[in-house]
């Protein structure tokens, strides 16, 4: 893969990155309106992996989403 067509990658891994610092048992006990900005943030992850191939990272971004008893959007379903 080239350096260009890595960028988006590598943009998509730091903005990843800097919001992993909440951990995951805590995601449930965050309150209702940060919930969906860090399920839109998880849906949006899982329609980049999809669109560049990283069908397995994107199933990653999905669990926690379902764990949580919510659900990806009806476009990013499409995209799996």
């Amino acid at each position: 893969m080239s350096k260009t067509a890595q960028m988006p990658m590598l943009k998509m891994n730091e903005m990843w990155a800097s919001m992993e610092w909440i951990p995951r048992p805590l995601r449930s006990l965050i309150r209702e309106g940060q919930a969906r900005g860090w399920c839109a943030v998880e849906d949006a992850m899982i329609a980049a992996r999809c669109y560049l191939g990283h069908l397995e990272q994107a199933g990653m971004h999905r669990a926690p989403i379902i764990e949580a008893g919510l659900a990806p959007t009806a476009e990013t379903y499409a995209l799996i």
